[in-house]
């Protein structure tokens, strides 16, 4: 089975939950996915986005680490702006922040290290 793929909101939902007993956190995960409220409250905001977006099948294999964090394009684009490089390719990298910075404005994005 391939592990499913998750967005960084949803790998720190995981985390906060690492605290409760496994069956406790399927058993709340379930209960919200068939319109029970949950009694946790980090239960409750992970099912929330696990509903969202995945099957109770994908949710239950997230629930044991059987996933994979993807970036969103901001998160990429924030990646390539502090990238560390060299001495030597500083004004480069000077000039693809400046590029980068131009776009986010062009197109209105808040790029978390860019622009906000």
């Amino acid at each position: 089975m391939d592990k499913v793929q998750v967005t960084q909101e949803i790998a720190d939902a995981v985390q906060a939950c690492e605290v409760l007993n496994k069956a406790f956190l399927i058993r709340e995960i379930g209960n919200v996915f068939y319109g029970i409220s949950a009694s946790s409250v980090h239960a409750g905001n992970l099912a929330d986005l696990l509903k969202a977006h995945y099957s109770l099948e994908e949710a239950v294999q997230i629930c044991f680490g059987e996933y994979v964090v993807i970036k969103t394009p901001e998160e990429k684009v924030a990646e390539l702006y502090n990238l560390k490089v060299s001495n030597f390719w500083e004004a480069h990298q000077e000039g693809v922040r400046q590029g980068i910075r131009y776009v986010a404005i062009a197109f209105n994005l808040k790029i978390k290290g860019v622009n906000c």
